[in-house]
């Protein structure tokens, strides 16, 4: 038990150091901010019809831990899952394969690390919440166990969950990459719809999802019929813009019952559980060790035939000829484009049945069913632009290459344009041949936004998946959900394409200062 609790600790104290855990605090303060938004501000996050809740203790904190559950089941798993890859990518699993560190304390321990970062996050939601309470002044009476109950009962056990997915997701090798965050998505999005009443098994436990959801919003339910016999039942939550005032209710909280604790207790057994069977999956890093032995080998045998050979090369080297380096850019655009496309098969057939489909079916089946799916299929992609040099180490190498600095860039934008434009071709044919220019205009800016934010996304963030969440975030609520703020191929708002090449022209010259600032270092 104490290596896990070591490797926990050490593997928590290099994390908390990275300037990403920096920027997940200050989102969390952000979004503490959010999720309790004042009387007059014109929004709400929680609201039952037309009626909220005073900010009482049981009300902030039981809103807040709703949104904190909403919204860090899906940041939080992108936020942790990259404990096991870290070690792998700094050479820390070479040295984990040599120790005798068993693949079970190894892996437990990077669970209780996971739970220890998003730990810390839900604890200072639970400080803000406290904080707001103050600040929003409503309710100035603290109640320590409903102010903190909604935390510890129903978004702790949670985050339990999503720690323990985060290990399997890189413990599992086809899950690990864009397949994996597509993966996740999908169950987050379905597991939130799919929140069910808590179940009573016997007199000792009642068991619920693993969100929760449903226990203080049936509680909060009956209190507002109770209150307001006209109330119809309606709840939305999220972010909900107010067209009309609100009435208040007061609820004083959850009647947390004993077979309620349990319930939510027993996922976090699951979770530890879920932690621990993924140790005997973990294959460890040998291979990797045998892989970058075998490099450096290689690297060692050629560095000692320079050696020998120096004083020859010296004198060889000056009687060399000056050469003259001609420009050519669509070299560098074609090769691109190879690496684009490299091993991508399946992929190409994809991406021609939605080409077909875009030609053959009506204009309406194809913008509300294949549209979204054509500017999904190539998140794989366009996720790889700006970071794919980093990832495989050969920026060096290309940076120092005549041309390549400054070509490399836009080649790798005007691929990304290509691959959007080839992909969803069918459409845009059918949208020129009827002679429909303004759903056409939205085309082809979308077919240029679209890599443009993937390319200021790596060039920025040095990895594919920061690209990969906020684009299916937004292409959920844009392309899928038709959210007029969001969704770029909006063809019932003529500002819509003029907005969104003014966000590609930002984008662009955000990459490019990126880059440069990137090559000066």
């Amino acid at each position: 038990m104490a290596t896990i609790f070591r490797i926990a600790l050490a593997d928590f104290m290099e994390r908390v150091r990275r300037t990403g855990f920096l920027v997940a605090i200050l989102l969390t303060i952000l979004l503490g901010c959010m999720f309790s938004p004042p009387s007059d501000g014109g929004y709400v996050t929680l609201v039952f019809d037309r009626y909220v809740g005073v900010y009482n203790s049981a009300w902030m904190g039981m809103s807040v831990a709703i949104s904190t559950i909403v919204f860090f089941s899906l940041i939080g798993f992108y936020l942790v899952a990259n404990a096991i890859g870290l070690d792998a990518r700094s050479g820390v699993g070479q040295l984990v394969a040599a120790s005798s560190v068993g693949r079970t304390k190894y892996v437990l321990g990077k669970y209780f690390s996971n739970l220890a970062i998003l730990g810390v996050i839900v604890m200072l939601l639970m400080v803000m919440a406290f904080i707001m309470q103050l600040m929003r002044g409503e309710s100035t009476a603290i109640h320590i166990w409903g102010l903190v109950s909604p935390f510890l009962l129903l978004v702790l056990p949670l985050m339990a969950l999503v720690a323990a997915a985060a290990i399997w997701f890189e413990i599992v090798p086809w899950l690990r990459g864009t397949v994996g965050t597509v993966v996740y998505f999908v169950i987050w999005i379905s597991s939130i719809f799919l929140s069910r009443k808590p179940i009573p098994l016997g007199h000792y436990l009642t068991l619920s999802d693993p969100y929760g959801q449903k226990i203080p919003i049936d509680s909060i339910a009956q209190v507002v019929h109770k209150q307001f016999p006209d109330y119809n039942g309606n709840i939305s939550q999220g972010l909900t813009l107010l067209e009309e005032p609100v009435r208040k209710f007061v609820w004083e909280g959850i009647d947390w019952t004993a077979p309620l604790v349990a319930g939510r207790l027993l996922w976090v057994f699951v979770a530890f559980a879920l932690a621990g069977t993924a140790a005997i999956f973990f294959r460890g890093f040998r291979d990797e060790r045998a892989i970058t032995m075998q490099v450096n080998k290689t690297r060692t045998e050629a560095g000692a035939g320079n050696v020998s050979d120096v004083g020859e090369a010296f004198i060889s080297g000056m009687a060399l000829d000056s050469v003259q380096v001609k420009a050519a850019f669509l070299p560098v655009l074609r090769a691109e484009l190879r690496l684009m496309f490299s091993g991508l098969r399946w992929w190409l057939f994809g991406a021609c049945s939605l080409l077909i489909l875009g030609f053959v079916l009506s204009p309406d089946a194809s913008t509300r069913f294949v549209l979204p799916l054509v500017w999904i299929w190539p998140l794989a992609l366009w996720s790889a632009m700006g970071s794919r040099e980093i990832r495989f180490e050969t920026e060096d190498l290309l940076y120092s290459s005549p041309f390549g600095a400054r070509w490399l860039l836009t080649a790798t934008w005007l691929s990304g344009i290509l691959v959007a434009l080839l992909t969803s071709l069918g459409i845009g044919m059918r949208l020129l041949a009827s002679g429909e220019w303004e759903p056409l205009l939205a085309w082809l800016v979308a077919a240029v936004f679209i890599p443009t934010f993937a390319l200021a996304c790596g060039v920025w963030s040095q990895n594919r998946r920061t690209f990969e969440i906020l684009y299916l975030a937004l292409w959920f609520l844009g392309p899928l959900n038709r959210m007029p703020i969001f969704n770029f191929m909006d063809l019932r708002d003529s500002r819509q394409p003029f907005i969104y090449s003014a966000a590609a022209v930002l984008l662009y010259v955000a990459a490019v200062i990126g880059r440069k600032a990137k090559m000066n270092r």
